[in-house]
């Protein structure tokens, strides 16, 4: 026996649809007119269809038959996008003159099963219709040819190739339609019937279980977007990252007791499209301060780390400002005499500004009357001169080192000296306006320049015995830098 045609059993299974039979047209009052409740295509482009019927009229009848239950009444076969649009005509433009719609009575005893089932595959063959709309046209099909079958009819062979041959594609794609109509999640399947989704995402999609595909709808909903913005392939390599992770935490045993269950919040990260790199429990992860999805058995542990990590920052805080500190000072001194001398006078901050820089921009002449309002420094502020503090801290430094001033060092005097400070009691100093560097010639009293832990500590009174010794000095904390001698009473 041949391979049973669908087809050609449809043809010749009584009245044809697109018979060649000279038909008689009915005009019919719209409101005779009702749907068929069983239609399942969309109703889309309704604006463009009225007003291309406004224009030349409707040039093709829309096909009925009369009601069982009341023959004055006329239910829908095909034209329920006609009938749509001459309903908006009407109801918004007032265009009674298409109240009476041209139409063909289908008055045939046919099994209206069978009529049904030869418009859908008349229709599969003139429409060009969604996935979605398809995977309805191939449940309807599946559905009548279930009930002929009941009613009798006979179709040899396997259903599912009867349901392709009526609508026009293959047995594949059948299946594949199968699945997303039966496993896509609601959210997912409002989506796919607004065309949101392409057949290939909402067939990755609904190969998942319900949780998963919840997992991947989080995601899209809290982007905002109306469209979905992942392919099928970044879905799959989404599943193939949880299929990774449910083996791991199946092979994992918790310390807290029993077989891990940390699987669903891992889950929760692929779904996001993050590469999941646990290598084993969260308990013992390295990475477990910075990762946001550690199981609940892992919070408590977390929360010492963060502990532990604020308490380090807190001291690095501290570190850093004591560090800070000295070059703050500096910025601070330095300002607080620049806004004494200029008020003494009477220079003008863009002055400052300009000569300090070599320009003058509004935000540093605003800054400097911040500075000198007592608003906070910053080392993000520059010395006068333009210099960073720590820069002018070195030259200091190096001034000092070689034990000349500032101004030797930049050309401004002649003179190699710096004048002692007041604190060291300058009237017991011998050449008082002289720093010494190196071991002085002979025991005695000397004013020496230290250093404390890095910072520089003027004017401090220590007596040298010789050698290497200063009384008074560990030599690991503090540095003798220069020295200048004490003058004896009885001299």
């Amino acid at each position: 026996m041949g391979k049973f045609d669908l087809g050609k059993f449809l043809a010749d299974s009584g009245v044809n649809i697109d018979t060649d039979k000279r038909e008689q047209i009915e005009y019919i009052s719209i409101y005779r007119i009702d749907p068929d409740p069983n239609n399942f295509y969309e109703l889309s482009g309704l604006e463009d269809l009225a007003e291309n019927i406004a224009l030349l009229g409707l040039q093709q009848p829309i096909r009925v038959r009369p009601m069982p239950e009341d023959e004055s009444k006329y239910i829908i076969i095909s034209g329920h996008r006609r009938h749509a649009a001459l309903k908006l005509l009407i109801e918004q433009d007032g265009r009674e003159d298409l109240r009476d719609v041209p139409c063909i009575v289908e008055r045939s005893e046919e099994n209206p099963k069978l009529t049904q089932l030869k418009l859908i595959c008349a229709n599969a063959s003139t429409r060009v219709i969604s996935s979605a709309e398809q995977a309805k046209q191939a449940e309807q099909v599946e559905k009548l040819l279930y009930e002929l079958k009941e009613d009798g009819m006979e179709f040899p062979g396997r259903m599912r190739d009867h349901v392709a041959q009526a609508c026009k594609m293959s047995t594949g794609k059948l299946a594949r339609l199968k699945v997303i109509r039966s496993k896509l999640i609601p959210q997912f399947m409002r989506m796919w019937e607004e065309g949101k989704l392409n057949e290939s995402v909402a067939y990755a999609l609904a190969s998942q279980v319900p949780l998963r595909q919840n997992y991947i709808y989080v995601i899209v909903a809290d982007t905002g977007r109306q469209q979905f913005y992942l392919s099928a392939e970044s879905l799959n390599w989404r599943f193939k990252q949880m299929d990774d992770i449910q083996k791991k935490c199946d092979s994992l045993s918790c310390k807290s007791g029993g077989k891990c269950g940390h699987a669903y919040i891992r889950m929760q990260q692929a779904a996001g499209g993050k590469c999941v790199v646990c290598s084993g429990c969260c308990l013992s992860c390295h990475s477990l301060l910075e990762c946001t999805f550690n199981c609940p058995d892992s919070a408590g542990k977390k929360s010492k780390l963060k502990e532990n990590a604020k308490s380090e920052k807190k001291k690095e805080a501290e570190e850093k400002r004591i560090k800070e500190q000295p070059e703050k000072d500096l910025l601070a001194t330095s300002y607080s005499r620049v806004s004494q001398l200029r008020r003494e006078r009477n220079v003008s901050a863009e002055d400052v500004v300009k000569t300090s820089l070599g320009f003058a921009y509004d935000r540093n002449i605003k800054r400097l009357n911040e500075i000198e309002s007592g608003k906070a420094l910053s080392l993000q502020d520059r010395m006068p001169g333009g210099i960073w503090a720590n820069e002018a801290k070195n030259l200091i430094a190096t001034a000092d080192l070689l034990g000349c001033s500032i101004d030797y060092l930049l050309g401004r005097t002649d003179t190699p000296t710096i004048a002692a400070d007041s604190a060291a009691e300058p009237e017991k100093c011998v050449n008082v306006d002289t720093w010494h560097t190196g071991t002085p010639p002979k025991p005695g009293w000397y004013i020496c320049r230290i250093i404390v832990d890095g910072v520089d500590r003027p004017m401090y009174l220590r007596h040298w015995y010789g050698g290497k010794t200063w009384q008074g000095l560990m030599e690991d904390i503090q540095v003798v830098t220069h020295w200048v001698p004490v003058v004896e009473e009885d001299e």
